[in-house]
């Protein structure tokens, strides 16, 4: 059995990474696992580029795509990239090959002929797990397939896999535990605040963030020199004394854990920060600039599966 797993892990993105490590935990041992060539190399897949790539795409058993914003637009190009998986989608299918979607969501708000080549795509699916409600209601009216479900995040899913990830962490670790000790994580998203287009640096008062960040040890989680270039700015407007930026890349993860294990509450431009708090069970604010952060809510663990 032979699968391609298309998604953004090897990017620097702490919830693809997971994502990620988390499917090929659930996958056989012995099955064949491919991916295209990413920044950095990820544990159980091999790298394809070139013919190969396209060879491993159109020729594996299964063809999945693992959350990211496959279905979201966000520049021309991206209807480029959704025409792409409508041809790979039918030329597989017509050739009996199976076609999976995993923790995606779908950019509702971009308009008609979007839409449309969206539900075009998803036809040629076998089976599709959605992460909000939104998506899955849409799914649901339009397509008439029985293999559309909502499931959630995978990182939600898998949260017994995360904390047993963080076990690990904790137990290689035992002599440097206070190293990761924090009141607050802010995790940072200069490219989500980039294309909402606003012109304020948060979006509520500054003063609300003053209060809350006062005398709190405040970690700052960023993914790449953009976001740490707003978190510099963050941390100047609102005048924080008792802070650290923590730059993430697959190296640090089992830092990036413990952080999230210690911390009494999360604040988030992220969606998959909103998520690690549900599974690490931590009180949690949004900073949304995003509809996809925006669609979740606190608590939505509760919500029964």
């Amino acid at each position: 059995m032979s699968y391609f797993l298309y998604g953004y892990n090897g990017l620097g993105n702490i919830g693809d990474d997971l994502m990620y490590l988390s499917l090929i935990n659930s996958l056989p041992n012995d099955a064949l696992k491919f991916s295209n060539d990413k920044q950095y190399e990820m544990p159980g897949g091999i790298r394809c580029r070139g013919f190969n790539l396209l060879g491993r795409i159109i020729f594996s058993d299964v063809f999945m795509i693992i959350g990211g914003n496959v279905f979201s637009y966000e520049r021309k190009k991206s209807y480029l990239k959704l025409l792409f998986f409508v041809v790979v989608f039918a030329v597989r299918k017509i050739s009996g090959k199976k076609n999976e979607i995993d923790s995606v969501g779908l950019d509702l708000k971009e308009g008609k002929f979007w839409r449309a080549i969206v539900l075009v795509c998803l036809s040629f699916v076998n089976e599709i797990s959605l992460r909000d409600k939104l998506s899955y209601r849409y799914s649901r009216r339009y397509l008439k397939l029985n293999k559309i479900s909502l499931k959630f995040d995978r990182v939600f899913r898998e949260s017994k896999f995360i904390k047993g990830l963080t076990c690990e962490a904790l137990a290689g670790n035992m002599d440097n535990a206070h190293k990761f000790h924090c009141d607050i994580i802010w995790w940072v998203s200069a490219p989500a605040y980039k294309k909402s287009k606003r012109t304020e640096l948060l979006p509520n008062d500054l003063s609300k963030y003053k209060s809350e960040c006062k005398g709190k040890m405040v970690v700052f989680f960023c993914q790449g020199e953009e976001d740490m270039s707003r978190a510099d700015l963050i941390i100047a407007n609102l005048n924080l004394e008792n802070f650290k930026v923590f730059n993430y890349n697959f190296d640090n993860l089992n830092e990036s854990l413990l952080y999230m294990w210690n911390a009494k509450k999360v604040i988030t431009e992220r969606y998959h920060g909103a998520v690690l708090a549900e599974v690490f069970d931590t009180k949690w604010a949004s900073v949304s600039f995003t509809e996809k952060l925006s669609r979740v809510k606190p608590d939505f663990n509760k919500v029964l599966l």
